[in-house]
């Protein structure tokens, strides 16, 4: 007597019930947010890391050059990096204090992100930098 058997009786992934599918379908799901999100996010996080360099680097500058280098001078820079970087930096959003032997440089601002649904983020950011004025 012989019997064919089905090689393949059970669904995709030996599930015969479609659980397999809908739980592939969720992880794509899964999957396609996370990417979406980090397109998102991950340019503005980026962005605010080379301003706060440039904060930095500031700091450092001015406080070598002490005399030879200004608080406009220092604002000019401040405010061309953030047009570069597209950030919604303003004069209003930075400060910068001199004491006798220290330079310090802040900087606050949000950044919107529009995600889906008409819900907009605000993430919130600061550089601030501290260092010697010699």
């Amino acid at each position: 007597m012989s019997t064919t058997r089905n090689r393949y009786p059970l669904g995709w992934a030996g599930r015969a019930d479609g659980k397999a599918k809908i739980g592939s379908l969720i992880s794509l799901l899964v999957v396609v947010a996370a990417v979406y999100i980090g397109m998102k996010f991950i340019p503005v996080r980026a962005a605010a890391y080379q301003f706060d360099d440039t904060v930095r680097e500031q700091v450092v500058f001015a406080g070598a050059r002490r005399r030879q280098i200004g608080n406009e001078e220092i604002m000019r820079n401040l405010m061309g990096k953030a047009d570069e970087l597209g950030l919604p930096i303003t004069r209003g959003n930075v400060r910068i204090t001199r004491r006798t032997n220290r330079i310090r440089i802040q900087a606050a601002w949000k950044t919107p992100i529009e995600l889906p649904f008409d819900f907009t983020y605000e993430w919130t950011f600061v550089a601030d930098h501290e260092g010697p004025s010699f």
